[in-house]
């Protein structure tokens, strides 16, 4: 666990050190403002650290769209859901949920919203 809490620490850390110097560089090129910069940043991090935490298979993503017919989609749903008794799915649904936020993508997350939360502050 003390591993797991440093890495999100660390992931912090670095997010922030590189959102910061990613700040500046954009304040002195198109000379925007440093907080303001830091705001949208924060955001984008927000973004990338929550799509990051998304893992697992999507299911039904085919269902309407594409040229399956509708006897493909049929299969497909079956198989998905003899698929998901055999490794007993429903029991185990913490171990196959589609958002896992794991400790690094927590500290990311949590970065972008310090950044958002600093930048909209000293913005003011």
């Amino acid at each position: 666990m003390k591993n797991k809490v440093f890495k999100a620490l660390l992931y912090m850390v670095s997010s922030i050190f590189l959102s910061s110097v990613l700040a500046l560089i954009i304040g002195k090129l198109y000379g925007f403002g440093f907080f303001e910069n830091l705001f949208w940043i924060g955001i984008v991090i927000v973004a990338v650290g929550g799509m990051s935490s998304i893992t697992g298979q999507a299911s039904g993503s085919r269902i309407l769209g594409g040229n399956e017919s509708q006897y493909q989609s049929f299969a497909n749903i079956e198989s998905l859901q003899v698929e998901r008794k055999l490794t007993n799915y429903y029991a185990n649904f913490k171990k196959h949920a589609v958002f896992d936020p794991r400790i690094s993508g927590f500290g990311v997350i949590l970065s972008g919203l310090i950044l958002i939360i600093i930048g909209y502050h000293f913005s003011l």
